[in-house]
């Protein structure tokens, strides 16, 4: 029930994109010297391929990012990723839906991990100025990844982590959006969960809500 503020900002030109997105912590209850969580730098190109037949635009995208931790500098690393995603699987009036399928390696930490996600748009005005989207994630671990989630009590591949999040993204101005959501996060696997239990810092859900303010250029 902590409240913090989640920022990004992001350029972009001719697929290739520059940006940042960082936690901002109000409360402080962790008598942190810095009050900035996290903070993720990131830059990438996205291809897009038209011609897919029935389904609209696939685009693959190559992405490097640096996860940076203020007051836990052992935890700053950096990865690289790849993802395919389908912008419009499925496409009526205002429903349409879109997924994704992102590979990465994290090469300062030696270990990989795959998300798979969907996205299902209710575009609420006629303008797409404001819209409506569910969206279903699903994530999976290899030996390292899983073993550093959970204190090294789970050996072997999983499945770690399922999310959901509703969100209601609204254009405000030419560059800027503006989007309430609200997320939970659930361990299907049960090695997970019970470390994840076990654990002072996870817990086996986890919700959260707030606003989030992109900028893009």
């Amino acid at each position: 029930s902590d409240p913090v503020a989640l920022g990004q900002a992001e350029l972009t030109e001719s697929g290739l994109y520059l940006g940042t997105r960082s936690t901002f912590d109000f409360t402080n209850k962790a008598h942190r010297r810095n009050r900035f969580q996290d903070a993720r730098f990131y830059m990438g190109f996205g291809m897009p391929f038209t011609n897919t037949g029935c389904m609209g635009p696939v685009v693959v995208d190559i992405c490097w990012t640096y996860n940076l931790y203020p007051d836990h500098a052992k935890e700053n690393s950096g990865e690289l990723s790849l993802a395919f995603q389908l912008n419009e699987i499925w496409q009526k009036g205002r429903w349409a839906q879109s997924g994704d399928l992102t590979f990465s390696h994290n090469y300062d930490k030696n270990e990989t991990y795959a998300v798979l996600g969907t996205t299902l748009y209710f575009v609420l005005r006629e303008d797409g100025s404001l819209q409506l989207e569910n969206s279903a994630l699903l994530y999976w671990g290899d030996t390292r990844k899983l073993r550093r989630l959970t204190d090294s009590q789970c050996d072997g591949n999983a499945f770690y982590t399922a999310a959901y999040q509703c969100s209601l993204p609204w254009h405000f101005k030419e560059n800027w959006t503006l989007t309430p959501f609200v997320e939970v996060d659930i361990h299907p696997d049960g090695r997970a969960r019970k470390a994840a239990k076990a654990d002072d810092f996870n817990s086996t859900a986890n919700f959260l809500a707030g606003l989030r303010l992109s900028c893009h250029f």
